[in-house]
């Protein structure tokens, strides 16, 4: 073989299907032990998100992103906390709230609600549930198959926030978007090179880290800063639109 790349895995004793056949796996057996969890962006961070259609340019569904992560005791447990708050359009106003273990970013708990209807989930090593003490939950009875490491695709920023980036580096990560249709599995996200943004007018030096989502051709390019880590912009072009998330410098709007 003429091309090594080096993977960052998230699973345990099993082989990934879909990476190619051509990359070195490194299989950790500890999330702990390799993720940065000391570049987690702890309180609260804002981003502006809309959408631009191609082909008119309009711009739609503008909205401040509150996303706030705490250090929290349950249960007895060490846990970290994240509350997501989307303002706009009432229509698609929605709240989240997920629980991950602290040591590890591992899934615990997660609760949407939105347009009056709740859906809440439990994480196991080899399932996703619906909770049956949430009241009302749209998602009661609902399960999928799961395997350790699946992470919480709706914390995605977050676990940008925390890999080990190097130039090259390529992390094969095992999401799952909570009551999704499309069960856990592997995305392959690559580090595609540098960039330096203008921030609050501040020049910004990023990691430019890419997934290319499994028809090929859609994608989303996210700037992380080197020095803070901060998921400081992402790009989506997904079929005619192009979706942006952009952090906000200064706060505007409470996350309550």
């Amino acid at each position: 073989m003429n091309i090594k790349v080096r993977l960052l895995t998230f699973f345990v004793l099993y082989m990934i299907p879909a990476i190619p056949s051509y990359a070195q796996v490194d299989t950790l057996k500890n999330l702990g032990q390799q993720l940065h969890m000391e570049n987690l962006d702890m309180g609260l961070k804002q981003y502006l998100t809309y959408v631009i259609h191609k082909e008119s340019k309009k711009v739609s569904f503008m909205a401040i992103w509150n996303r706030t992560a705490t250090f929290e005791t349950v249960n007895g447990n060490e846990v970290i906390t994240v509350y997501q708050n989307l303002i706009g359009d009432e229509r698609f106003q929605r709240t989240t709230y997920s629980q991950v273990n602290r040591n590890d970013f591992t899934s615990i708990f997660h609760k949407t609600e939105m347009a009056g209807k709740t859906e809440a989930f439990n994480f196991s090593d080899t399932r996703v549930w619906g909770a049956d003490s949430v009241v009302n939950n749209e998602k009661a009875g609902f399960e999928v198959e799961a395997k350790p490491y699946t992470l919480n695709w709706e914390l995605d920023l977050e676990v940008l926030e925390i890999l080990p980036y190097a130039d090259g580096k390529k992390f094969a990560i095992h999401f799952y978007h909570p009551g999704g249709q499309t069960p856990p599995k592997f995305y392959l996200y690559d580090v595609i090179g540098s960039e330096q943004l203008n921030s609050a007018g501040v020049p910004v030096d990023c990691w430019k880290l890419k997934i290319i989502y499994d028809d090929g051709v859609n994608n989303a390019t996210f700037w992380v800063a080197k020095q803070s880590r901060q998921v400081l912009k992402m790009e989506e072009h997904y079929n005619n639109i192009i979706r942006y998330k952009v952090r906000m410098g200064t706060d505007i709007a409470s996350s309550s």
